[in-house]
């Protein structure tokens, strides 16, 4: 009566242990049928997890349990420098981003969102096993937790880099380790409760997309890369949209955005061995359709093993500046940040902060500038929260952190409401931007921590304009009025700003007679302190005498030569 999707079967012959999921149940005809109502066919109703004793009773037993729906694949990512058997310790990354599942788009609360989910495929790259226990309880955290997320590269109307999170997904929990090869050569555990030494685990993108066994992420310390179990499931997600790698379907539609994915892991004993900062991966994603209805979102390039989501930006463009900023016992914070010269001695500065593992979280950043300079087109953007995914099953505060411009300082400062506060927590990434007219230099901008602890805040160094005040449109190293003084730069319109600085709009020039009467002029001359007449020199060897304004000429030369010839 009910039909079970994209089901998968383990079985632990060691703890003698069968489990079964399925992340879809679709009511059949002959169910609809019974019900009375065909138009049930094909609806979805829910999931199933099946956990039960089991005995071998026959058969050739096999040494690794085997997934019914997703095979081993060749690996064709890039290893990005993560060897096999390089830390001690489990050392769990994603090795692959393998396929794709798409979902209707929907409205939610007057917004048109739409979904998609990748598959992923885990690699223990460490030198031990890495634990995969199901149904743990009390905060132990013995299973991997995976997220999703989601961002966008494009270039704005100023020529300016916008870097930008535009989705992030709930987790899905692990509950049975296959023992594939990918990566590395597998060494099996034996068991579905632990990930073998160099082996990989898949799951599919539909499991990974699965909404009913999805958890939140405030349930996750990085740091410690424990979680509370069970699961916090509260009702009142959207059924295409909810839980899922959301976006706004209007985040789609910027001209010429590229567009990457990432896939995230935590684990309990891969952050005790310190090996917690490699765990996410990224993937180019392309993104086609008509504005207004369902995208197509489709796999491009490789994985990028051991990367995060926000090193995309600095590998499509090697002139961003990117900083990790790691807290001891803390995490790690990522910042990636570019300067752009709009012209006319005014630059754009875009920063983007991702906090990959850093529980404490952050809740205000600052930029030194220098109380002479001028700032403007202060900005910020951060990542939808959905599904009620905050503390007290409601959802997180998505209010905008306030960007100031006082003291010689550019900051911008959540809103503090307490536990659900819109702070830059793990998994997500923040976007900061402001335009400046003093040139880009190196130096330390502060970000201050969301929960109370020691360090309360930190120092990053990065980007940041010139606090001396020098304007250096080229740049050269030169002040700008230097370079006009000495003559090595021209500024025709005298406004301060080096012509090679600027673009000046195209003239037309036409020729206009204002004095008539004269044979071949050769040359005219003023002469010194007479404003009333110009001297008028012809080809014939006569000097006529011209009277402005009315350009009127004398009827007597001034002087004639003679010829004789």
């Amino acid at each position: 009566m009910l039909l079970i999707q994209d089901a998968r079967v383990g079985f632990d012959h060691t703890s003698h242990r069968m489990m079964i999921e399925s992340p879809t149940l679709v009511i059949t005809n002959e169910l609809a049928t019974a019900l009375g109502s065909y138009k049930l066919t094909g609806e979805v109703i829910g999931s199933l997890m099946v956990e039960g004793a089991a005995n071998w009773t026959g058969g050739d037993p096999a040494a690794e349990p085997q997934d019914i729906i997703v095979p081993a694949i060749g690996g064709d990512g890039d290893p990005r420098g993560e060897v096999c058997g390089g830390a001690t310790g489990p050392d769990v990354i994603v090795g692959e981003m393998h396929e794709i599942t798409q979902y209707t788009a929907e409205t939610v609360n007057g917004v048109l969102y739409d979904a998609f989910s990748v598959g992923t495929y885990s690699c223990n790259v460490g030198t031990s096993n890495l634990s995969w226990i199901s149904g743990d309880t009390g905060g132990e955290g013995l299973h991997p937790v995976i997220g999703q997320n989601f961002y966008r590269l494009y270039t704005a109307a100023d020529g300016a880099s916008r870097f930008e999170q535009i989705g992030q997904s709930w987790l899905k929990h692990g509950f049975f380790a296959l023992q594939n090869n990918l990566c590395c050569t597998c060494s099996g555990s034996g068991s579905g409760s632990a990930l073998g030494v160099g082996c990989a685990d898949p799951y599919s993108a539909s499991r990974n997309g699965g909404q009913s066994g999805a958890g939140p992420k405030w349930q996750v310390n990085p740091t410690a890369g424990s979680h509370i179990h069970p699961i916090s499931n509260p009702g009142g997600y959207s059924a295409n949209t909810g839980r899922r790698l959301r976006i706004r379907e209007s985040d789609l539609n910027q001209a010429g955005a590229l567009y990457f994915v990432e896939g995230q892991y935590v684990a309990k004993d891969d952050a005790a061995f310190g090996n917690n900062n490699n765990n996410g991966s990224y993937r180019s994603i392309t993104v086609s359709g008509t504005s207004g209805s369902n995208r197509t979102f489709g796999l491009a390039g490789t994985t990028q093993r051991g990367e995060a989501g926000i090193r995309s930006w600095k590998d499509t463009d090697n002139s961003v500046t990117e900083t990790d900023v790691q807290i001891p016992s803390v995490g790690l914070l990522i910042m990636a940040a570019k300067a752009t010269s709009l012209g006319g001695g005014l630059y754009h500065y875009e920063y983007a902060i991702q906090n990959l593992n850093a529980h404490r979280g952050m809740k205000s950043f600052s930029i030194p500038v220098g109380t002479g300079g001028t700032v403007s087109n202060i900005g910020f953007r951060d990542v939808d929260y959905h599904d009620n995914d905050g503390e007290g099953a409601v959802t997180r505060d998505g209010t905008d952190w306030t960007g100031t411009f006082s003291g010689g300082l550019v900051s911008w400062t959540m809103t503090d409401i307490g536990a659900n506060s819109n702070a830059l927590l793990w998994g997500t990434m923040y976007t900061f931007r402001f335009d400046c007219n003093r040139a880009p230099t190196t130096g330390n901008t502060t970000l201050t921590m969301f929960r109370t602890g020691s360090p309360a805040s930190v120092s990053a160094n990065t980007v940041v304009p010139s606090a001396s005040g020098i304007i250096d449109c080229q740049p050269n190293g030169i002040a700008d009025d230097v370079d006009i003084s000495s003559g090595n730069s021209q500024d025709c319109n005298s406004d301060g700003v080096p012509d090679e600085c600027q673009s000046f709009t195209p003239c037309t020039l036409a020729m206009q007679p204002v004095v008539t009467g004269l044979t071949v002029p050769v040359g005219v001359y003023a002469p010194p302190g007479d404003t009333t007449r110009l001297f008028v020199v012809e080809q014939t060897g006569a000097i006529k005498i011209v009277n402005p304004p009315a350009y009127t000429v004398n009827a007597t030369p001034l002087s004639e030569l003679e010829r004789n010839c």
